[in-house]
């Protein structure tokens, strides 16, 4: 590699090296390029983004794994504020940047973000948007003193950035999610006065038609749902339709709302709740929204609207809502849960007999099939699919299609011997039925082990197992 030591033009080239051999699969080779690059031109932006380049070959893809990894998570990202020291990027790279870790390492994101607010200029608007985030940093790791400086800092220059105001109601909206979190604890029990100051402070400092007005009266309502005080809430959401229809960000507020509303129900939110109340609430917005809305906002309606009505019962309206979803929205990012809905929909329907027994089994078996394709079989509601078309094809004789889905549901649940007693008989029933003996035996005897001993089914695979073994 010597041979690129003399040659300051070439950061790229080998930059670009190191980054196909990361794509190949090769991060030892993609490490010696990139350190070379950070070795050799320290004050080139191709430092910045070999640095980049280590993080992602050099640390776990997987974030349930980083928890032992704090420390290299640590000296990486220092490693990093270095080089955008030397190389000094602009504020909109420093925060895309952030906003590239925020998920994965919210910490490490707000790290950039304190160094872009402090070394950026800061009339940038990517340098108040790295103070807004960091404001929404310290609100979640429950920091108050620290988040009420940077929402202070954003108040004195709210005047000639008026465009703030819709960042200062989010803010409002991370204290409301940061209380629903942890509604116990005492720093965050005021929260919800201070997201109802920063409200009010965005409407006393603008004037319609700024859209910041549209966000602070639907953070009001937000307000009345966090707090329980929402039994006008459909009343207040129609007002705020009617006044603010023509606003693109219209809709996407009032699903949040609706959001909310529903969450509620299932205990993630503080205030009293009257579930299927609630429920009807929430769809009633949903409903009112997805027709006028587009994009994102309309997919997150018809995905809300669809998990109202299967929860309320009314499995047709169900259908009708995630059939749309699925059909103009595939790559909406609840997809994988909305087909699992829309398979627990046609069940429903067909134990009911409104759809004939082979076309509701039909509709079953594409759906679920399309929650295993989503999820590629790595999550736990992949794994409920697969019991469930494994349960279909064994009420249809189809033994073979039914191994290899509850196989694949026991490579996901070895460990729950809870989930596993749901079809860990029937799996070996299945290789009885091929004539499989050898599988047979040896899935027998797994159940044999998994079933509990007051299960009525433990007698006949003890019984079918000393058949099986004599031979």
């Amino acid at each position: 590699m010597d041979i690129f030591k003399d040659q300051p033009g070439l950061s790229k080239e080998v930059y670009q090296i190191g980054y196909q051999y990361g794509r190949a699969g090769r991060p030892d080779r993609a490490k010696r390029f990139y350190q070379y690059v950070i070795d050799h031109w320290p004050e080139s932006e191709y430092a910045i983004a070999s640095q980049i380049g280590l993080i992602d070959t050099q640390l776990a893809p997987d974030p349930r794994r980083d928890q032992g990894q704090i420390g290299q998570v640590d000296k990486a990202f220092e490693a990093l504020l270095e080089a955008i020291s030397k190389a000094r990027p602009s504020a909109k790279d420093i925060y895309e940047l952030a906003m590239r870790y925020r998920d994965r390492w919210p910490a490490q994101a707000a790290r950039l973000h304190r160094y872009n607010a402090e070394h950026s200029s800061k009339d940038d608007k990517y340098t108040l948007w790295s103070q807004v985030e960091l404001a929404k940093w310290y609100i979640i790791d429950g920091n108050d003193v620290a988040s009420q400086g940077a929402i202070d800092r954003l108040m004195g220059v709210y005047r000639d950035h008026p465009e703030l105001g819709v960042e200062l109601c989010k803010i409002a909206n991370t204290y409301l999610e940061a209380l629903a979190l942890d509604p116990n604890d005492k720093v965050k029990s005021g929260y919800l006065q201070k997201a109802k100051a920063l409200y009010q402070y965005v409407l006393d400092h603008s004037s319609d038609p700024d859209v910041s007005r549209l966000w602070a009266k639907a953070g009001f309502i937000r307000l009345d749902i966090a707090s329980g005080n929402d039994r006008q809430v459909l009343e207040q959401v129609d007002r705020l339709i009617a006044e603010y229809r023509t606003f693109e960000d219209l809709s996407g507020l009032c699903v949040q709302m609706a959001d909310l509303l529903y969450k509620r129900c299932f205990g993630r939110l503080d205030g009293g709740c009257n579930r299927s109340a609630d429920i009807e609430r929430a769809l009633n917005i949903y409903e009112w929204i997805f027709p006028i809305a587009s994009g994102d906002s309309r997919a997150r309606a018809l995905y809300g609207a669809g998990t109202c009505h299967y929860q309320l019962g009314n499995y047709n309206q169900a259908v009708d809502r995630l059939k749309a979803l699925t059909e103009h929205y595939p790559g909406f990012k609840q997809a994988a849960t909305a087909y699992y809905r829309l398979a627990a929909s046609y069940e429903a329907l067909g134990h009911a007999g409104v759809l004939p027994v082979p076309e509701a089994e039909l509709q079953i078996e594409q759906a679920y099939a399309a929650v295993l394709e989503k999820e590629e079989g790595h999550s736990d509601l992949a794994g409920y699919a697969a019991i469930k078309l494994g349960r279909l094809y064994f009420r249809k004789s189809q033994w073979h299609d039914a191994v290899v889905a509850w196989e694949l549901a026991y490579s996901r649940f070895s460990d729950r011997q809870e989930v596993l007693r749901l079809f860990v008989s029937d799996l070996a029933n299945c290789y009885d039925m091929l004539g499989d003996v050898r599988q047979a035996v040896v899935w027998y005897r797994r159940a044999a082990n998994i079933l509990d001993r007051y299960d009525p089914r433990l007698s006949k695979v003890k019984s079918r197992l000393k058949d099986l073994s004599g031979r």
